[in-house]
């Protein structure tokens, strides 16, 4: 519930001051297991956000990947981990 409430936040930031909205990153520095990246798609409507997260954990990375791929279908079009 906590990340959906600070995704909305970030969007609705976004959309109100970002003066490029063509090319926008949306990062993820501790990723975990990518619920925050994976909701950053969601709210995604209209293709112009790029969702990039890391972890210091090997397995979070993986298990980020895979669950990213399930939810998306293989589509890594918009995202990076």
């Amino acid at each position: 519930v906590i990340a959906e409430i600070v995704i909305d936040i970030l969007f609705h930031l976004v959309n109100k001051k970002s003066t490029n909205k063509t090319n926008i990153k949306l990062l993820d520095p501790t990723c975990g297991s990518g619920t925050f990246l994976a909701l950053g798609l969601l709210h995604n409507n209209t293709n112009n956000i790029r969702v990039e997260g890391w972890d210091s954990n090997d397995a979070c990375v993986q298990g980020t990947i895979q669950n990213l791929n399930y939810y998306f279908e293989n589509n890594t079009t918009n995202w990076t981990v």
